[in-house]
């Protein structure tokens, strides 16, 4: 995978008011578009991005202002997760579509909670 055929993603958290300072955010692929199972699987494990449970995740941390970013993301359809605190654990909004899709070569941003349009 090169880095032209990937996307990235971006967002602030914002956690009872507040920026989500400087805590882990993942997003975990559900659904991917473009390549193959194999090809993702291969990219994901050479980047030792797969997760302990086998899930197929990048993980990164949000900085002082709760602002996080994934840069080179496979395109697909991704669920957001963050954590708060180690003893609230992970976190999502229940939906039942993805949180987030990635294309490639754009810029998806997702802020939590969203911005009212």
């Amino acid at each position: 995978m090169l880095r032209e055929e990937t996307g990235s993603v971006e967002g602030v958290i914002l956690w009872q008011g507040e920026p989500l300072r400087n805590r882990e955010v993942k997003i975990v692929l559900e659904r991917y578009i473009g390549f193959s199972l194999a090809a993702l699987k291969e990219w994901f494990s050479a980047n030792k991005w797969e997760s302990p449970q086998g899930e197929m995740a990048l993980e990164t941390r949000t900085d002082s202002h709760g602002r996080y970013v994934f840069h080179e993301t496979p395109p697909g359809y991704y669920r957001l997760y963050w954590m708060p605190d180690k003893n609230t654990g992970w976190i999502h909004r229940l939906r039942e579509k993805p949180d987030i899709e990635v294309t490639t070569g754009n810029l998806t941003v997702e802020n939590v909670p969203e911005k009212k349009k």
